[in-house]
């Protein structure tokens, strides 16, 4: 009988370590598939509910957040501006923190969050338009 106690905590315990990820990142639409607003804000966060449960039904325990696209935040920064993919423009709070959304309801599944981020892309188009925009926090005026 004891032999098969330990048995089990061996096979918990070696499942644990295993590191089983996914990337997600609004950038792609992944999560949140749309900008964030009041009006959506709760069957926002159920897709991201129901996402979670079918990562956790799949033993998946890491989830890699793209929080930095192009010198913006997918969370409360004080260094960047929220991402216009996030919130309905560039600079301005979406509904809920994503990012801290995410995190909390992760590890209420056993799931770990890292943050994935592109530290120096600034732009897309080839005119660089993206990265221009009226928060004080864009990278053109805090570095100019």
């Amino acid at each position: 009988m004891l032999l098969c106690i330990f048995s089990v905590a061996a096979t918990v315990s070696a499942n644990k370590h295993e590191h089983r990820a996914v990337w997600m990142s609004a950038f792609i639409q992944d999560w949140p598939s749309s900008l964030i607003t009041a009006s959506n804000a709760n069957s926002t966060k159920k897709i991201c509910e129901s996402n979670l449960d079918s990562l956790q039904r799949n033993n998946f325990t890491t989830i890699y957040y793209h929080v930095r696209t192009m010198a913006d935040a997918m969370y409360n920064s004080k260094y960047e501006p929220w991402s216009k993919y996030v919130s309905p423009s560039r600079g301005e709070a979406p509904a809920f923190d994503p990012f801290e959304y995410l995190i909390e309801s992760s590890h209420k599944c056993g799931i770990e969050v890292y943050a994935w981020l592109n530290p120096y892309r600034y732009c897309i188009s080839k005119n660089g338009v993206y990265g221009s925009g009226g928060s004080e926090l864009d990278y053109e005026r805090t570095h100019t």
